[in-house]
């Protein structure tokens, strides 16, 4: 992952910051950003692009899947 997407990132949760919004929001978003680091360093991407985006839809969806379907065979 690059730098700059971290940087990115950190940049747009210190904005959020500045703006009128519950504090649980504000944490929801930086959970979110969280994951989206997460996964672009796990696979090793320098930018976060549509495609980039679209895969990581896919990997949150199936692992939802997962989750959810762990829980109902508990």
């Amino acid at each position: 992952m690059s730098i700059s997407i971290y940087y990115a990132v950190e940049d747009f949760l210190r904005a959020l910051a500045r703006i009128p919004l519950a504090d649980i929001t504000v944490r929801y978003y930086g959970f979110c950003y969280q994951a989206v680091l997460q996964y672009c360093a796990g696979n090793g991407l320098e930018h976060f692009s549509d495609e980039a985006a679209l895969h990581f839809s896919l990997f949150s969806t199936k692992r939802q899947r997962m989750e959810k379907y762990a829980i109902l065979t508990r």
